[in-house]
């Protein structure tokens, strides 16, 4: 017969940090923070890639959505390739890939980001043409035949505008600053790249991105928009903070962790006790108890150690030590410091050797 209570991975919705549920699941996180001219570009999400600037790509404060800088390409020939990974290819499952730009053309062919460097990628995001920004897919490397100019709104210039694609089961579905523009049905199985993500360029090389790129991020396996919605007011979170994390009780009750909040010091169970009843009560171990008094056969006070604001809630057990099984136990004279424990068996008061008692309170 265990003495403690004990509780493990109890899943809760709340926490004591912001974070983004959804982190573990992050491929790629790029805030584009840094110093002005620097080539340094860091990947942010768990898989912490390399990623490298080629042709002169850099950071440059002149312009940033959030956190004072951005990526700067000058539409010549830089761009960033980030190095290959299973966590880009999607295959037939959910996928978020969104990020902030700041055209500073209008110019056609000028894409942000492509999986690799054929020439009919799984995907290629955020095309221009004819006024225009697109989408394409191709899920076999010969022609768009997953999605051919999808659009995915307006081109804008010298302003900042947040573009996303998004699948969901089936359905896929193109945002401009929360909108949602297009939608259509697919059941292909997009192929895995051949070689690195690539931010800035066309997949084979020949076409080149102008202006600022902000906060991108992919998410692999999950549709973080399904419909309209608003667009972040800061730039993305960089873990999960406690947002539905599993909650571990420690095997005294005393403590909890919450995610990566550690065991903090806000107890689950605010008071529990095991003790024997029978002849000279013996308490077995507790927490926040000081005493059990025997009141009379079968009766006992439980003494807490600390006063509750108010009446908190108890829960009381006891294992039947008897062959007679009709037997329970009640709990009565409830106040913020004690409270009355009553076990009984056929109608009749009787001493348990084991009796338990937790107690809950906010």
């Amino acid at each position: 017969m265990a003495t403690k209570p004990f509780l493990s991975q109890i899943a809760v919705p709340v926490g004591t940090t912001t974070g983004d549920v959804y982190y573990p699941q992050t491929s790629l996180l790029m805030h584009f923070n840094g110093t002005n001219g620097s080539t340094t570009m860091t990947d942010n999400s768990k898989n912490n890639l390399a990623v490298t600037a080629t042709n002169g790509a850099s950071i440059s404060t002149a312009q940033s959505k959030f956190g004072g800088a951005s990526a700067l390409f000058d539409g010549t020939n830089d761009y960033l390739s980030v190095t290959n990974s299973t966590d880009f290819d999607f295959g037939a499952g959910d996928f978020t890939i969104e990020y902030w730009e700041y055209r500073t053309v209008s110019t056609n062919f000028k894409p942000v980001l492509s999986r690799n460097n054929s020439s009919y990628p799984p995907y290629m995001i955020g095309w221009s043409d004819t006024g225009n920004v697109y989408f394409y897919s191709s899920a076999n490397g010969s022609n768009w035949n997953v999605a051919s100019a999808v659009s995915m709104g307006t081109l804008t210039t010298n302003v900042w505008t947040h573009y996303a694609v998004t699948r969901q089961g089936n359905t896929f579905r193109t945002f401009q600053n929360g909108t949602q523009i297009s939608t259509f049905t697919s059941t292909a199985t997009l192929p895995a790249g051949a070689g690195a993500l690539l931010i800035g360029p066309y997949a084979s090389l020949t076409y080149f991105f102008q202006g600022y790129i902000d906060e991108l991020r992919i998410t692999n396996g999950i549709a973080r928009y399904t419909s309209n919605f608003t667009p972040q007011t800061t730039q993305f979170l960089d873990s999960t903070g406690d947002a539905n994390s599993s909650v571990v009780v420690n095997s005294t009750a005393t403590g909890f962790a919450i995610g990566t909040g550690g065991i903090n010091g806000a107890q689950l169970a605010k008071a529990w006790v095991n003790f024997n009843g029978t002849g000279t009560v013996a308490i077995r171990d507790s927490y926040n108890v000081s005493s059990i008094t025997d009141l009379d056969t079968g009766n006992y006070r439980v003494n807490y150690s600390s006063t509750f604001s108010t009446i908190p809630s108890v829960v009381a057990s006891a294992i039947n030590d008897a062959s007679n099984t009709n037997f329970g136990v009640n709990v009565n004279s409830h106040t913020t410091s004690t409270v009355q424990i009553y076990c009984v068996e056929n109608g009749v008061p009787r001493d348990k050797t084991v009796v338990s008692v937790i107690v809950f309170s906010n």
